[in-house]
């Protein structure tokens, strides 16, 4: 195997720590061997006792780790750690026992991917009704997954692979203040079912070919702002964006047409716009009225191209939560450019 050396590794105190945007220090790094995946990539960092983990963790109240261990019974001796991100050990084909997680007193964050070689096939056996607190959920659906239905405390939900019984999300959440929403590959044809939350902000929709249908975004339409489409290729109607008044920045990828941007003229707070859908009629003069514009597809119908639009870039999305919860924000997450000045800050923790 050829070996090469983690890219995404921060070492500090000599311990790993993942590299987070503009490379600042991410979550700690519990590893078991020395690789961190299957294809030759080596953490830097050396294989320690659990316990050097374990002083370490509580000496200087972690919060976050990427744990790549088979045992996770270690666990309840850290009680600062909340956010949890839970990873196969390289060479580890046995069934995972997530069981330690029921006595944790708190998990605030948790994150359970698949191998990547058998992730359809993959036998998960988690049972989240008995798992405490959690206010941000990433799911990757796979059989043995119980009860994630029903967690009041959820804000923030990533799901990749849900389909559900009636093919929307009446099956995937009821969680009242859920903010954030994020669906990947997912089979849904409609976003029936997001109404049960009424703080609804963040909205991601990729690669959902099945969805059709996005009419209930309707109902988050005094509280949705941020929207991002990418590759549904199935959705037609797009005629619920002029009706999300509150809509600051709104993404629209894929070969999908739109009969025309008229809507943008009634999303009076919209900051941030950038579109490769096809717009019918050609007229991009609405988007002159845009702060700020991403990226625009040229197209020979079109009467503006993207070198029109001169505010490219720079917008910087207004914060609304404690910089404390920004953890949990897609927006923060995925734009860091939003949001550099807390970066360059957190820079001077390494």
């Amino acid at each position: 195997m050829m070996t090469r050396y983690c890219d995404w590794e921060i070492i500090k105190d000599g311990f790993s720590f993942s590299k987070d945007a503009y490379n600042t220090l991410g979550n700690l790094i519990i590893h078991e061997n020395e690789w961190c995946d299957s294809v030759g990539g080596r953490f830097r960092a050396p294989v320690r006792p659990i316990e050097d983990y374990i002083q370490y963790i509580n000496k200087n109240q972690i919060q976050s780790a990427d744990v790549y261990m088979r045992d996770l019974s270690f666990l309840k001796e850290c009680p600062s750690l909340t956010r949890l991100s839970l990873h196969y050990p390289v060479g580890f084909a046995e069934k995972m026992d997530y069981t330690p997680l029921y006595d944790l007193p708190v998990i605030e964050e948790l994150n359970c991917p698949p191998t990547i070689d058998t992730e359809s096939e993959e036998y998960c056996e988690i049972d989240y009704s008995k798992i405490h607190g959690l206010v941000s959920l990433s799911l990757y659906m796979r059989k043995g997954m119980k009860n994630f239905k029903n967690i009041p405390t959820l804000k923030s939900l990533w799901a990749s692979k849900f389909k559900g019984k009636n093919r929307d999300l009446t099956d995937l959440f009821t969680a009242p203040h859920l903010d954030c929403l994020w669906l990947i590959c997912c089979g849904v044809k409609s976003l029936k079912g997001i109404e049960a939350s009424s703080d609804i902000e963040e909205v991601r929709l990729d690669y959902c070919r099945s969805l059709e249908d996005i009419s209930a975004l309707e109902s988050a339409k005094t509280t949705l702002r941020n929207l991002r489409i990418d590759a549904c290729g199935k959705i037609k109607d797009f005629s619920v964006l002029e009706r999300l008044e509150n809509l600051e920045v709104l993404v629209l990828q894929g070969n999908n047409s739109i009969p025309n941007l008229n809507f943008l003229k009634k999303l009076p707070n919209l900051q941030y716009f950038s579109i490769t859908m096809n717009v019918e009629d050609g007229d991009l003069t609405p988007c002159l009225n845009i702060p700020f514009m991403g990226y625009v597809r040229n197209r020979r119908h079109y009467n503006l191209k993207n070198e029109d639009f001169p505010s490219h870039g720079g917008y910087r999305q207004k914060i609304r939560c404690p910089e404390s919860e920004l953890w949990r924000k897609w927006s923060y997450i995925r734009e860091p450019e939003f949001y550099w000045e807390i970066y360059n800050r957190k820079a001077q923790d390494i």
